[in-house]
């Protein structure tokens, strides 16, 4: 029989679970594992300043002209955020991006806002510096003419009705700024207007409120030549008055003063008026102002004189 060494007999024990000859099989003792754990990173909340920047990213992004005053008072907004929301709804259809960055400063749903107002920007922005581009072609053709129809009028009036929409708005320009004509000026900027190009439409809306401005300074300074006429009239018919009861030392008191008013009240409210209008504009509201509107003063018997005459002498009487 063959004999077998100790390595063959260990590993038969092994495989057939075997004792030895030295006593029973003792079960070793099991060792208790802990379970391991995986760590997974925190996600880090973004600090204020990372949201404002993002905010500032995605504004500026959009292309709005106004975007660095909008995210600032968005900004200025958060201690009441309230505002911010109100605000928001303020900045709707000036910029997309700037109505979801006021809600996320607001605290709405700050993350979700903040790429709304990414993907907005991003998609708003192309369209808006495509319109700053032509915007900034255009004005350049406009400065551009603008020189040549300062050296050569007629040309450029010429070329305007020959469809140059950038000569148009030079000369509408030249003829609002330079003769004052907001009539012409205004169907010069109407015809670039119509023809598509931008600056003839905003420099009609700008001629039109110039116009109305202008009018206001002549309306206000007539209302000052009106009243301190009216004030003289009521003078010159007192003067007439101490003539007739008091003679002639307190007569020429009283002209002493009415010379006096006349030339450093009167004279420089003139003066004001034509700095706004016309000489033709003073004669025609004057007329208007004795024949439509004179002044009026108590008669000797508290009856109501009309002082139509006295009211024409005040305006045919020189400024010095």
């Amino acid at each position: 029989m063959q004999r077998m060494g100790l390595g063959s007999i260990a590993v038969m024990c092994v495989v057939l679970a075997c004792s030895t000859s030295e006593g029973p099989e003792v079960e070793s003792p099991r060792v208790a594992t802990t379970p391991k754990t995986v760590t997974r990173p925190v996600a880090r909340k973004a600090t204020l300043a990372e949201l404002e920047k993002r905010a500032w990213a995605a504004v500026a992004l959009g292309g709005h002209a106004d975007g660095r005053r909008i995210v600032e008072s968005i900004l200025f907004c958060k201690p009441i955020m309230e505002n911010c929301k109100k605000l928001a709804e303020k900045q709707m259809g000036k910029s997309r991006a700037a109505v979801f960055v006021a809600r996320a400063l607001s605290g709405e749903d700050v993350e979700a806002n903040l790429v709304r107002a990414e993907q907005a920007a991003a998609e708003d922005g192309p369209k808006r510096r495509a319109v700053a581009k032509k915007k900034m072609e255009e004005d350049e053709a406009v400065n551009a003419m603008s020189v040549l129809c300062e050296k050569q009028r007629q040309p450029c009036a010429a070329r305007c009705l020959e469809g140059d929409l950038p000569a148009c708005v030079a000369e509408g320009l030249i003829s609002w700024r330079k003769d004052g004509n907001f009539d012409d000026a205004r169907q010069i900027f109407a015809r670039a207007c119509d023809g598509g190009f931008q600056p003839g439409c905003e420099n009609g809306k700008a001629v039109d409120a110039a116009e109305k401005e202008a009018l206001a300074k002549v309306e206000a300074a007539w209302d000052g030549v009106e009243d301190l006429a009216n004030q003289l009239a009521v003078k010159k018919y007192s003067l007439e008055a101490v003539v007739a009861r008091k003679g002639p030392e307190p007569y020429q008191r009283m002209a002493a003063h009415i010379a006096n008013f006349f030339e450093h009240s009167f004279c420089p409210n003139v003066k004001e008026f034509l700095a706004v209008s016309t000489k033709a504009a003073f004669t025609k509201r004057s007329k208007a102002h004795c024949d439509e509107r004179p002044p009026r003063a108590p008669g000797p018997s508290n009856d109501e004189v009309t002082l139509t005459a006295q009211c024409k002498q005040v305006y045919a009487k020189r400024c010095p």
